[in-house]
């Protein structure tokens, strides 16, 4: 299936503005990572960062939960999907939480361990795609690879960049290697695989055979998992060029009169009321 084209966006950015991308002319420091203890300090002084800690400390009271494939399963079985994405997003939603508690508090000792525990959970799981979004084979009832990128697993890919930004040195030095793994992996299973795979049907949102919500915001969380983690600056810029596509999509879908009937909202199922979580 060829991707839809469309330049409305892109005509409002300056004309070099992909060649300096590819040049590497860009700033990355968006977020103050752990080791500017100042600027931590002063957020700590916001008024929902003692909320951010109440809900990390909570999170250290529990183990991480386990999702096991049967939860999957049961989509496909019986269309339950409340069971695995309870599990799903509270694992993302903790990880967050756990993240910025560590750089509002500067204690690594306390929080640093429940993290990593939800960090390497949400690395082993299969898919970061929800089953109910998921193309089942209709002859096995599994999984049909290769795995849609859809609203959650791009949204985990800017999860982990986010927690990449903040906190990679601290993480490199709890496990070396680990920002590695982590960039393989949100690199893997959300950019490339929407790039190699523009066919899949569940990557409507990126070809231009549908336009809602998703396409923007599944590009958007592709290109800041890009940002992250794509070290090449000339396959960077191509990355955003191709992901700035779905913005133009998505505005081209709006009629004159600015009407649209599924905008970039947040989604019903975010209960933490914080940015950058799977359920956001």
């Amino acid at each position: 299936m060829a991707v839809k084209k469309s330049t409305t966006m892109e005509k409002l950015l300056s004309a070099d503005f992909f060649k300096k991308i590819a040049a590497g002319e860009y700033r990355t420091d968006y977020y103050p990572k752990f080791a500017d203890r100042k600027a931590w300090k002063k957020v700590r002084k916001s008024e929902v960062a003692d909320r951010l800690i109440a809900l990390a400390d909570a999170a250290t009271e529990t183990p991480v939960q386990q999702l096991p494939y049967s939860a999957y399963k049961e989509f496909q079985i019986n269309g339950d999907r409340a069971k695995y994405e309870t599990i799903f997003f509270g694992r993302g939603n903790e990880l967050s939480v756990l993240a910025l508690a560590i750089c509002l508090t500067g204690d690594k000792e306390k929080y640093m361990p429940h993290l990593m525990d939800r960090l390497i959970a949400i690395l082993e799981e299969f898919t970061w795609c929800i089953p109910a979004h998921m193309d089942w084979d209709p002859e096995s009832g599994a999984p049909k690879k290769p795995y849609p990128s859809d609203l959650f697993c791009c949204a985990t890919g800017a999860m982990l960049a986010g927690v990449v930004k903040i906190l990679g040195e601290e993480l490199e030095k709890e496990w070396r290697g680990i920002t590695d793994w982590i960039a393989k992996q949100a690199l893997e299973r959300v950019v490339y695989n929407v790039l190699k795979n523009e066919e899949v049907r569940w990557h409507w949102w990126y070809n231009g055979s549908g336009t809602n919500n998703w396409t923007i915001w599944c590009g958007y969380n592709c290109m800041a998992t890009a940002v992250q983690f794509e070290k090449d600056p000339k396959k960077l810029a191509m990355i955003l060029r191709k992901f700035y596509n779905t913005a133009s999509l998505f505005a081209d879908s709006y009629s004159e009169d600015g009407y649209c009937d599924e905008g970039a909202g947040r989604s019903r199922r975010d209960r933490t009321e914080f940015p950058g979580t799977r359920s956001s």
